[in-house]
């Protein structure tokens, strides 16, 4: 029985393993660090963990449980899709979708660490699970987050010079489209070549344009377009008020009409004023050029709706490869130590295999969900038996702080890892793993 476990100190262990768990710094080395700094009946606890048989190893284990179920409620639609694609497989013995890929690739990857964890678990916890020594793993840990970075940089150099002689070729290729049709998505070398829709203007009267009106028409100088036939009421319509200057407007917008008052303001709505219709229907400032097309709306993402991992991300997942996942989950098994993170030493695993940030990160959470349910659900029987009596209400309570802070850490680096890398959270692990090395030596 654990007497100096406190409620208060199961709140507090438990949003510190929740948190560090699903960030890249180790939680179980922070479980180890935080109680010897705080010392007294803190410290206690530490030791606690280092014996063969630990009530308080027991109930770190425990909160893993909390860590794992909030995991599998954030991502349930994917593992929805992942144990049917199993499923599937095994049924017909093929593998083809993304889904059924992506789901051998998790079991490929977890078996490395699911042998090793059972082998050595135990015995690396009781060994290691000493301040001095999650300093020193910690420190490791940032080095492995630094190096991981240091490659995907090296790799996205090398690939630069062969990305920028194609870009160079592209440019020489093919005309020049203007910035204003390019940011309507008009840059298609196809649609603005001699000959195409675009460039040859429409081809009948009164069909609208994608290219801009020349300063001077033809048609609009024609004698035809002066007869008194336009000021018939039935022909013009609104555009009976324009001025000389907007007769012609008003001439090419009912001769593509055929009386149809209502389409010819729809067509030319600035044909009043005198100036001439843009192309997209909307009326340019006097003698400017007409404005481009807006290009389509994207289409909504529904929130209700949010998938943490899309179509595309899943493929690319699934193009990973077994010998890459395999690699990457094989990376876990050094999370054995205290003080090196399994969240970490994965993403650095993905980041070396070509995975973006955002990707590495979901695939991280993917394996580590099998591994942390696993060995929290190991620990069940001794929380259930004579090693959880007395702390039974802290685990509950410490369960109730992890899953909030897991459901934060997880939300948060979904966010992160879009634009930002594993950096910062190198600096920290060297900082804080040497600082603590200094002071526990």
């Amino acid at each position: 029985m654990i007497h100096q476990l406190s409620y208060l100190q199961a709140i507090v262990i438990g949003l510190v393993q929740g948190l560090t768990e699903l960030f890249p710094i180790s939680s179980l080395g922070h479980t180890v660090l935080i109680p010897s700094w705080l010392g007294g009946s803190w410290a206690a606890l530490v030791s606690e963990e280092s014996r063969p048989e630990s009530p308080y190893l027991a109930f770190i284990v425990g909160l893993h449980l909390a860590t794992a179920l909030v995991l599998i409620a954030y991502y349930w639609r994917e593992w929805l899709r992942l144990i049917r694609g199993l499923i599937t497989s095994l049924i017909t013995r093929r593998i083809q979708t993304p889904d059924q890929r992506l789901a051998w690739l998790i079991v490929i990857a977890t078996i490395p660490v699911g042998v090793a964890g059972l082998a050595l678990e135990h015995t690396f916890r009781v060994l290691f699970a000493r301040p001095e020594a999650a300093a020193l793993f910690l420190m490791v840990n940032g080095g492995i987050l630094v190096l991981g970075e240091r490659y995907r940089r090296r790799a996205g150099q090398a690939a630069a010079p062969g990305a920028g002689a194609m870009a160079a070729a592209a440019g020489q290729a093919g005309p020049t489209v203007p910035a204003g049709m390019a940011g309507a998505g008009l840059a298609d070398p196809v649609a603005t070549a001699p000959g195409s829709p675009a460039s040859a203007g429409p081809t009948e009267p009164g069909a609208l344009s994608t290219a801009p009106p020349t300063s001077a028409e033809p048609a609009r100088t024609e004698p035809a377009r002066t007869e008194p036939a336009r000021t018939e009421p039935a022909r013009t319509g609104s555009a009976a008020t324009a001025g000389p200057g907007g007769s012609a407007a008003t001439g090419s917008a009912t001769s593509s009409t055929s009386g149809d008052n209502s389409k010819t303001r729809a067509i030319a709505p600035g044909a009043s004023a005198g100036l001439p219709p843009s192309d997209n229907g909307t009326r340019p400032g006097p003698g400017g050029p007409a404005a481009p097309p807006l290009p389509p709306a994207p289409a909504p993402q529904a929130a209700a709706g949010h998938t943490p991992i899309d179509g595309a991300s899943e493929q690319r997942l699934a193009d990973l490869g077994w010998r890459s996942a395999l690699w990457i989950g094989a990376a876990q098994i050094l999370a054995l130590f205290a003080g090196i993170s399994r969240e970490g030493v994965t993403m650095a695993g993905g980041l070396v295999r070509g995975l973006s940030h955002e990707d590495a990160m979901r695939f991280s959470f993917l394996l580590s969900t099998p591994v942390i349910l696993a060995a929290g659900a190991l620990k069940i029987p001794d929380l259930t038996g004579p090693l959880g009596a007395g702390i039974r209400g802290q685990v509950i309570v410490g369960s109730v702080a992890a899953a909030a802070t897991s459901l934060f850490a997880i939300v948060f680096l979904s966010r992160y890892f879009r634009t930002r890398t594993l950096t910062p959270f190198a600096i920290y692990c060297l900082a804080a793993g040497l600082i603590s090395l200094i002071r526990f030596i």
